[in-house]
């Protein structure tokens, strides 16, 4: 079954009601229930975002809904991943994705620089 990664913020509002957090957590994974969603681990954590969520699914819309019902009570705001295991990743899949993040270049006629698509020189 797909894994997503929910990073999660608090709103001021959710910051106002943050003693009701464990309840929110609970009604959160009620609500994931409902919508096929099973919330597999939940963790506070510091730095770049206030909460992460991982979760399974059978389809990215049950996760989408699932973001809009709880960013829409107004307490966090979501943002989604989905995990792509390196069990999942086949090794032809990685190189042609390396071979298509490599700039493109061409030879000047007239100078000893390469010059990138994007129009900048390199020497």
């Amino acid at each position: 079954m797909p894994t997503f990664i929910i990073t999660m913020n608090w709103t001021e509002q959710g910051m106002r009601n943050l003693k009701d957090a464990p309840k929110r957590a609970a009604a959160a994974r009620e609500l994931g229930k409902k919508l096929g969603v099973e919330i597999k681990h939940l963790y506070m954590t510091s730095g770049k975002s206030d909460l992460m969520a991982i979760v399974e699914t059978p389809s990215g819309d049950n996760v989408a809904k699932f973001c809009m019902v709880v960013g829409g009570q107004g307490n966090v705001r979501t943002s989604t991943v989905r995990d792509l295991a390196r069990s999942r990743i086949h090794e032809n899949d990685l190189r042609a994705a390396v071979t298509a993040a490599r700039p493109k270049f061409r030879r000047s006629p007239r100078s000893r620089f390469a010059i990138c698509k994007s129009g900048s020189a390199l020497p």
